[in-house]
């Protein structure tokens, strides 16, 4: 249990060190250059991807739980901005959904193209010393094991999917004259439920 537990703090260690990295040059702009998606577009986008591959590589934590918890770091990033400089001038950031949702089209594919990076370097390992998982539930990617921990990371990731997609689909396909208040923040309930129930799980 205590190795277990050591694996969790790699992993928030890791979001934490997003967290910062990306927000550091993010916070460090003033509001009037800030431009969204060129703001994110940086470097610092490394800090997603690799520890997202090595987390994954090393099996400190599942594949989906590396994913959401690195691509919601940077997420998080953009809220803040929005919190602080909405605490400031509340005039400010009147189309913040549509921040949140390019902050997370950016992220995720980052964590999600790392992560899988990580997998595949994991299973070439595992091959190359013997070690291949031989149980069909463990070695299919498409399968996964029964606990109450898969159902949580499950569920706090169709949770975060089925709040995030109405904004997502607006962003994509809605008028761009429109100001999505509403999925916004239904978004923004459901991305922090969704990352505690992915670091829980």
């Amino acid at each position: 249990m205590a190795r277990k537990n050591t694996k969790s703090y790699w992993l928030w260690i890791a979001a934490i060190a997003s967290f910062l990295v990306m927000g550091a040059p993010y916070w460090a702009l003033p509001y009037h250059r800030l431009n969204l998606p060129d703001a994110l577009l940086h470097f610092g986008l490394l800090a997603v991807i690799v520890p997202a591959v090595l987390l994954v590589q090393f099996g400190i934590a599942s594949f989906w739980r590396v994913t959401c918890v690195l691509a919601f770091s940077v997420v998080a990033v953009v809220l803040s901005r929005v919190v602080f400089d909405g605490v400031q001038d509340p005039t400010s950031h009147n189309l913040w959904p549509f921040e949140v949702g390019i902050a997370f089209l950016i992220a995720f594919p980052c964590a999600l193209g790392g992560a899988s990076v990580g997998y595949v370097l994991l299973r070439a390992i595992q091959k190359a010393s013997g070690n291949f998982p031989r149980d069909k539930e463990l070695a299919s990617p498409g399968r996964l094991p029964r606990s109450p921990g898969v159902r949580t990371l499950l569920a706090s990731i169709a949770l975060g999917v089925v709040g995030t997609a109405p904004l997502l689909l607006y962003i994509a396909f809605g008028p761009a004259d429109g100001n999505p208040i509403g999925l916004g923040l239904l978004a923004m309930l459901a991305v922090p439920v969704g990352v505690v129930g992915a670091g829980l799980g």
